[in-house]
């Protein structure tokens, strides 16, 4: 609740922290008309910083000295939020752990959170694209509290070094002082929120760049007394009406709002003071609307927004009808928020006062050490049970120096089944060649002024993948480049608007290092492929690249959140959100068309080439879907998981069946050349000549398979034979019976 000192409570502030409760409960759940109800944290941290600062103002007892007057402010906080967040991380963690919902990762973010710093977590885990996951993090929607702690946290030191120890001497010029220094902070904030606009995941998770909206909630509450002056001079009914005028503009951000999320946060939290500066004082005491639920709520809403998130990816995981999921979760939302504001939240709050002053340490550092204690227990728990099951399916990383297969790829090799299929196929015998970058790269160029990222494509010498074909001992009887080449390469004009406003190429850079036009690129590109199928060639080995499944543009309609729209920030958070979207025909075939016939013409032109297309599972003479059935067959929005993966693994095989040498082996000899010239000739795949070097031994007990007469440069004559275990030995003179 909030409280100026007494017991009056404010129901406009009660019915503000409502409805951004709502719209972020109904976002989640991907509600039409809320599309932008995580709109709804920004109303809480302005509020926020209206209250926080009305609390220092009025809390500490006068006489109080610096180290009272901060200790007061942390012990009423930490009675205040602990509890019920403690109660959250640890029944969620020990449910995760229990039946295994989530990878054990989760775990962490929400022992980070109860340290608040659950936001620093998710900035510094999510910036790597490639790490992606096919669980959600339960503990995702943390990071605002982490925020929030983090700037009282300042606020209070601002406070207690400004007021010398007591807010009830603070002086004119002392309200003064902490007015400039709040608001160069807050201008500063602002300006570092648009100036690391470019990079999203930082403007979302830093608290340095939501410090403004917490900022003006504080100068609202220090200039409280002189607005009230100004604002009495304005009518009852037209103080009224702009309240109105400003809540009806805030409802609307929350469906229809900008398309910049700086912009979007600026005029919401512009908004929420509005609504705070505007209100009459019939509204402090009924609210904005004559609806007491909405006050109720409000009350709620802390223990609300705690538990809708575990709630939301619980329901996920039990029901996949898509109704059932939103009522049961609203449901549940209410019935455990409400208990959980009754018997933990509210009797918690001030229980503190009843302590003697060591008690009031104690107590919750107690309780902190037990919550981290089962958290982090659970994490060990569900990680052990995770490094068990992994080992248990004996899917190592394809590492083998004697590799039969090399893989080059980014995401959609590594972070779905195709890794493991390769793996399966070819009995381990698979090496990683390296990243995506051998063959293609990108440098991040800016930001342009609608939030897109703008990149450079890069043309990578394509020499060190020659080399390191043509260096080893046993070189690869093929090579799979597993990459999403279509959505790098394609005409961005063509691209999803999920794509087309994180990954857009707008420079082409060849492997000179000179910028050149998309068309040369693109033919430069196509030039190194061939070049690699050629080096493959000389021995007889092939290469595959794969063109990727169909790409869905999931998060950019109605109820998508903030983070699951970039796909910079990657959706393991949102992949819980997910549901089922098509797409026609043509609109696939408009995206990445042109690099699909780039790889056909390729398959044409070079004998040992094979492009893949692991889209046609997906699709069918209606469209493409990223459901089947009623299963889920994606991660995210182009990435499949284990059951795409089953849908895929068939062309794979087949793929990995037409180019790789089964048949029968040979023992071939230059014509004159030294006897340690000789190599293997396996027959089979594409090309029926693979070749490899021969291992020799001075002897093999393995049963012989071939003999062969050969004469050296020196006119010396060997007998070489070659053994099952494809082993060779050699004797001078001529061949026996």
């Amino acid at each position: 609740m909030y409280e100026l000192g007494n017991s009056r409570v404010r129901q406009d502030i009660q019915q503000l922290r409502g409805i951004a409760v709502i719209a972020v409960v109904l976002n989640h759940l991907n509600i039409t008309g809320f599309s932008q109800g995580f709109l709804g944290v920004d109303v809480f941290f302005v509020v926020s910083g209206f209250v926080i600062t009305s609390s220092l103002l009025a809390s500490t007892p006068k006489g109080s000295s610096r180290r009272q007057f901060f200790l007061t402010f942390w012990t009423r906080r930490i009675f205040r939020l602990w509890p019920m967040l403690m109660v959250t991380v640890v029944s969620t963690s020990v449910l995760v752990s229990a039946v295994g919902l989530a990878p054990p990762s989760t775990l962490l973010t929400g022992a980070s959170s109860l340290l608040g710093v659950s936001n620093f977590r998710l900035l510094l885990g999510r910036l790597d694209y490639f790490a992606l996951n096919t669980a959600s993090d339960w503990f995702m929607h943390t990071w605002s509290l982490a925020v929030e702690e983090q700037v009282y946290l300042l606020l209070s030191l601002i406070f207690a070094f400004v007021c010398g120890g007591t807010a009830h001497s603070l002086t004119r010029r002392r309200r003064r002082t902490l007015v400039i220094v709040i608001g160069v902070l807050s201008a500063s904030s602002a300006f570092a929120a648009v100036a690391t606009a470019s990079n999203e995941l930082i403007r979302f998770y830093s608290p340095h760049t939501r410090f403004f909206q917490i900022g003006i909630g504080s100068l609202l509450a220090l200039t409280a007394t002189s607005l009230t002056e100004k604002r009495e001079r304005l009518s009852m009914r037209l103080r009224q009406r702009l309240a109105y005028a400003s809540l009806v503009v805030m409802l609307c951000q929350f469906s229809v709002g900008p398309t910049s999320p700086v912009t979007s946060s600026v005029i919401i939290s512009v908004t929420t003071v509005a609504l705070l500066g505007f209100a009459s004082k019939s509204q402090h005491d009924s609210g904005y609307l004559s609806v007491r639920w909405l006050g109720d709520i409000g009350d709620k809403s802390y223990a609300i927004y705690l538990v809708h998130w575990p709630v939301q990816l619980l329901w996920a995981t039990i029901v996949s009808d898509r109704w059932l999921l939103i009522a049961g979760s609203l449901v549940t939302t209410m019935i455990v928020g409400s208990l959980g504001y009754r018997w933990v939240e509210n009797p918690t709050r001030r229980y503190w006062m009843r302590l003697d002053s060591r008690k009031t340490l104690l107590l919750p550092v107690t309780g902190l050490v037990l919550a981290l204690g089962i958290s982090l227990g659970s994490f060990t728990i569900l990680e052990r049970e995770t490094r068990a099951t992994d080992d248990a399916a004996s899917r190592p990383t394809c590492d083998d120096n004697a590799a039969r297969v090399w893989v080059i790829g980014d995401s959609h090799l590594y972070a779905t089944p195709v890794e493991s299929i390769i793996f399966d196929r070819v009995n381990g015998q698979c090496g990683s060649l390296g990243g995506y970058g051998l063959v293609l790269t990108f440098d991040d160029i800016g930001w342009s002024t609608d939030g897109s990222r703008r990149l450079r494509a890069q043309l990578p010498n394509i020499d060190f993948v020659e080399k390191q074909i043509l260096l080893r001992e046993q070189p690869p009887q093929a090579v799979v480049i597993t990459h999403f080449l279509t959505g790098y390469l394609s005409d961005q004009k063509m691209s999803p608007p999920s794509a087309a406003s994180s990954f857009v190429v707008t420079e082409w850079q060849g492997d000179d290092g000179q910028l050149i036009s998309r068309e040369e690129f693109l033919r430069r590109f196509s030039r190194n492929l061939a070049r690699v199928a050629q080096v493959l060639d000389e021995f007889g080995g092939s290469l595959i690249v794969t063109s990727p499944p169909p790409d869905f543009d999931w998060f950019n309609g109605s109820g998508s959140n903030i983070v699951c729209r970039s796909r910079f920030v990657v959706s393991r958070e949102c992949s819980m959100l997910a549901t089922p979207a098509t797409i026609t025909l043509q609109q696939h075939e408009a995206r990445g068309a042109e690099i699909r016939r780039l790889l056909d013409d390729l398959q044409r032109t070079q004998p040992n080439f094979v492009h893949l297309r692991l889209d046609t599972p997906f699709c069918d003479g209606d469209g493409c879907s990223n459901f089947a059935d009623g299963t889920a067959l994606y991660m995210d929005d182009d990435h499949i998981n284990s059951a795409g993966g089953r849908l895929v693994r068939p062309l794979v095989d087949e793929a990995l069946d037409r180019v790789l040498p089964e048949g029968p082996t040979e023992l071939a000899c230059p014509r004159g050349g030294s006897v340690f010239a000789c190599r293997i000739t396996v027959r089979g795949g594409l090309t029926d000549r693979y070749s490899r070097p021969a291992t020799f031994v001075a002897r093999s007990s393995s049963a012989r398979l071939a003999q062969l007469r050969h004469t050296d440069d020196a006119g010396n004559t060997y007998c070489l034979t070659l053994t099952t275990s494809d082993e060779v030995t050699f004797v001078a003179g001529d061949c026996g019976s």
